[in-house]
């Protein structure tokens, strides 16, 4: 195998605000791609801060007055597939109405990257009948220089439902657009956060797991897709970094006493050499706004990683969500978490809590 095919891809995601600007427009085309008139109860959405997409027949999807007439399970599949192949097409360099703005990019995953997942008949809400066929499919993007293998795109998933007489009436796309920009990264060894402060690490699994890709939710500010392993357990993901710009975040209460809580931050995955910037929203007074409040104070943590540079600050001893920017100043790779702490139950003296609780 060549280097080039060993190799990991990085895509760079687009800006979702160039598409929110142009979504009366990306409305024309996709309704002109269902042969719909425009109308109020024809809704479309594109959502500003992650390029997601929502079509909703207003008056089909749980609002049908009469029961509707559903099409065999492989004529719904098939009219699901064909939806998702045009609209592909009608919003991508491929249609020349595309806006000149979004020249390069497109508003769907390729048809080519989708695993279809299942079919699924959705029952009516009062159980009557059955209100309409459920389609879903898994974005898998390249993983390697070569294209030889594909990874999942974890967070990811487009959605169409097939109502009365087989028509769409509804098209959710949990994905954010490419920019077209793709960089090369080296893959990382597999390090098991469980085994990475354990005194005995021979005694930890150190097999590999699968790697995919990680989208971030609606809202989450994010710049590229970077590869992680995933490990499963009991339904729950462990994400550990599969290269240089895969950080993982951990925020954890390490003391709590009369004056307050200390929350540490600790970022993995890259070099080493990470920027913090801490914000705090108030749970009861979420309406406030988020109070931003600097790098906090540096913090060294002895464990398998050498001493990594962690970082803490000190609030009041109450429920509050954080929302954390982690910079690799070395690479630029980029990470934000957002966490909700709640305190610990008050006890006599202080209450601290080991480092390992990061890992």
């Amino acid at each position: 195998m060549s280097d080039y095919d060993s190799r990991l891809r990085l895509y760079a995601l687009a800006n979702p605000a160039d598409f929110a600007a142009q979504g009366a427009t990306i409305e024309r085309l996709v309704l002109q791609t269902l042969r719909l008139p425009p109308s109020p109860l024809r809704r479309v959405y594109i959502s500003p801060s992650s390029g997601w997409f929502e079509y909703t027949a207003l008056d089909e999807l749980w609002e049908r007055s009469t029961p509707p007439t559903l099409p065999a399970a492989p004529a719904a599949m098939k009219a699901a597939e064909e939806l998702l192949a045009n609209l592909e097409r009608a919003c991508s360099d491929a249609n020349r109405a595309w806006p000149t703005s979004l020249r390069g990019m497109a508003l769907f995953p390729p048809i080519a990257m989708l695993q279809r997942i299942g079919l699924h008949a959705v029952p009516r809400p009062d159980g009557s009948n059955w209100d309409h066929w459920i389609y879903r499919a898994q974005p898998r993007l390249a993983l390697d220089g070569g294209s030889k293998t594909r990874a999942d795109v974890f967070g990811a998933q487009i959605e169409v439902r097939i109502g009365h007489m087989g028509q769409p009436i509804s098209v959710r796309s949990r994905w954010t657009p490419l920019s077209g920009e793709q960089q090369f990264t080296d893959l990382s060894a597999f390090r098991p956060s469980a085994a990475e402060d354990a005194k005995d690490v021979d005694s930890a699994d150190t097999t590999a797991p699968p790697i995919r890709f990680s989208l971030d939710g609606d809202g989450i500010p994010q710049y590229y897709l970077a590869p992680y392993y995933f490990a499963s357990d009991d339904g729950e993901y462990d994400m550990t970094s599969a290269s240089p710009y895969s950080l993982t975040v951990a925020v954890d209460l390490t003391r709590q006493d009369k004056s307050g809580m200390t929350l540490t931050a600790l970022a993995r995955g890259g070099s080493g050499n990470y920027a913090y910037n801490w914000g705090v929203y108030s749970m009861p007074l979420v309406e406030n706004g988020i109070r931003e409040l600097g790098p906090g104070s540096t913090v060294i943590i002895s464990n398998g990683d050498g001493r990594p540079v962690a970082s803490s600050i000190k609030l009041d001893s109450r429920a509050c969500i954080v929302a954390l920017n982690v910079k690799d100043r070395a690479t630029g790779a980029f990470k934000h978490h957002q966490q909700q702490i709640y305190p610990r139950i008050p006890v006599e003296g202080d209450v601290e809590v080991s480092s390992s609780q990061l890992a």
